[in-house]
């Protein structure tokens, strides 16, 4: 698999795709919610089997570790078992602009 696909937090840090992060996160509440996230097809997992975005370990662990007044930074969002391909996973979700998430709308 090719690294060079994903998406690193650090160049997007600071920019709108950020911010629609953080509000994308921050606006789910359960990991129902986290269905919006999509994989990216014939990219990382999905270039080997049907791809998933986050599964609902991963949701239930940004869940619980997210603070009661929401990420603040992009790097709080990451931790243990979320790799690579389900980050840029986020990313691509909240880019794509006039898809509504919830009760969220990135247009």
């Amino acid at each position: 698999m090719d690294r060079e696909i994903f998406i690193h937090g650090s160049s997007i840090a600071g920019t709108i795709t950020e911010r629609k992060i953080l509000k994308l996160i921050n606006g789910l509440n359960s990991p129902e919610h986290f269905s919006v996230i999509s994989d990216r097809n014939g990219l990382g997992y999905a270039d080997e089997r049907s791809g998933r975005g986050v599964t609902r370990g991963q949701a239930v662990a940004i869940l619980e570790r997210r603070p009661t007044n929401g990420f603040k930074r992009l790097f709080d969002i990451k931790g243990p078992g979320l790799g690579s391909d389900t980050w840029s996973d986020i990313v691509i979700s909240a880019m794509r602009k006039g898809k509504t998430y919830s009760n969220l709308n990135f247009t």
